[in-house]
């Protein structure tokens, strides 16, 4: 049973990983659609701990290994679970205070985010996370490290970024809510 489920992706084997927004939870299903497991507690928020959720908001899972992260939106992180769903890492901040933009200062350090929304995987295994309080896109190695950022603001009022993904030559696709497009960010070319 969903509400509200959210982004979904697909492991190599076939397992469907699924982020259920109001139920505070992921849920791993069989290719056939039958439940497997939940990782997090059914209608109750959880803050600190790594496997709670708080509103998680979508999953990208990396195909080299089955790894998957969760964008856990109000939690302003994102957590790492091997192909099992066992918790491994977290990363953002602060962990458990989902604090409003307009006074979540720290939320806009390099690697910390304000409500990360969207999160995929590039074809070198970076992760990319839409930071949409911040109004950009981070980049991070597989393991949680920061690489950049970068950012084009938005033209009308409020937040911009909504959702990312990464074509296979590098190309990072960001839908601006504000603005209602979608921009195109190409790889910068090396000499």
């Amino acid at each position: 049973q969903f509400r509200a489920p959210g982004g979904a992706s697909a492991e190599p084997d076939g397992t469907i990983v699924v982020a259920d927004f109001y139920n505070q939870r992921v849920q791993m299903l069989s290719p056939q659609g039958r439940f497997i497991r939940q990782i997090g507690t059914t209608g109750h928020k959880g803050y600190v701990a790594g496997g709670s959720f708080n509103y998680p908001m979508d999953v990208a899972v990396s195909t080299s290994d089955g790894h998957f992260y969760v964008a856990d939106g109000y939690n302003d992180r994102i957590q790492e679970f091997d192909a099992q769903g066992r918790f491994l890492r977290m990363w953002g901040g602060p962990f458990g205070l989902h604090l409003p933009a307009s006074i979540n200062f720290l939320g806009g350090l390099r690697g910390w985010f304000r409500t990360p929304t969207s999160v995929t995987i590039g074809p070198r295994g970076d992760v990319f996370v839409a930071d949409q309080e911040n109004n950009r896109i981070q980049k991070f190695t597989a393991d949680g490290r920061f690489l950049t950022a970068f950012s084009q603001p938005p033209q009308a009022p409020g937040y911009g970024v909504g959702a990312v993904a990464v074509a296979a030559d590098g190309s990072v696709y960001v839908t601006d809510l504000a603005d209602q497009r979608v921009e195109v960010w190409k790889p910068a070319k090396r000499p």
